[in-house]
C-alpha cells in the first residue's frame, strides 16, 4: 500500500464547557504543494463537524480522508511560544493553548517509537498511520469565537471518534507522523 505522509503535530481534543471540542492539526511537511497544512475542527454537541483549512485550496485534499458537514478555506495564523500556542482563524476565532511540564510525559517521550503507532481508517475509508514522537502537556486552553466564549477547558463524557481515531483521554500536543494511503 503506497502512503502519502504528514508531519508535524495535533491537538486531539481540546472540550469546553459549552459543550464544544476543539482540534488542531499543524503540518509542516506533508503532501500537498504548500508548505504548511493547518486544520482546525469543531465538534459540536450537536453532532455538526466543521474544518477550518488553510491553504483555501486543499479542501480537497480534506474532503479524501475526512467527511465532515462543512470545510471552510481560511486564513490561519499560529503563534507557537516556548508554553503557548495561539490560533487565530478568519480573525473571528481565537484560541488560546497553554503548554506545561509532565513528569510522566518526559518519560513516554523517552520511551515512544513506532511500536506505539495507532493504525486504522479515516472516515471515507482510507487507511492511516499515526506514529507519535513527543507528547506535551496541555494545562489549559480559551476558545472565543466572535463574541462567545466557550468556557473553561472540561472533559465530556461522550466519546469522539473520527474515523477509527479517538479523542484523546487528556489535552495533549502530540508530535507526531501521520501516513495516509494516497
Amino acid at each position: 500500500m503506497n502512503f502519502v505522509q504528514c508531519k508535524g503535530y495535533m491537538i486531539p481534543g481540546l472540550d469546553f464547557e459549552n459543550g464544544c471540542s476543539i482540534w488542531l492539526l499543524r503540518w509542516k511537511q506533508n503532501p500537498t504543494k504548500n508548505k504548511n497544512l493547518t486544520e482546525v475542527w469543531f465538534f459540536y454537541p450537536d453532532g455538526k463537524r466543521v474544518c477550518f483549512i488553510d491553504p483555501k485550496d486543499e479542501t480537497v485534499f480534506f474532503n479524501k480522508y475526512h467527511s465532515f458537514n462543512d470545510v471552510i478555506g481560511s486564513d490561519i495564523t499560529i503563534v507557537e511560544e516556548k508554553n503557548r500556542i495561539k490560533i487565530n482563524v478568519n480573525d473571528k476565532i481565537f484560541i488560546d493553548v497553554k503548554l506545561g511540564f509532565s513528569v510522566l510525559y518526559s518519560f513516554i517521550n523517552l520511551i515512544l517509537s513506532e511500536k506505539n503507532k495507532v493504525a486504522g481508517k479515516t472516515e471515507t475509508g482510507k487507511v492511516f498511520e499515526n506514529i507519535p514522537e513527543k507528547l506535551i502537556k496541555i494545562v489549559d486552553a480559551s476558545v472565543k469565537y466572535e463574541s462567545n466564549y466557550f468556557g473553561k477547558m472540561s472533559k465530556t463524557n461522550r466519546e469522539l471518534f473520527i474515523g477509527d481515531s479517538k479523542a484523546s483521554n487528556k489535552p495533549i500536543v502530540s508530535y507526531c507522523t501521520l501516513k495516509l494511503e494516497s
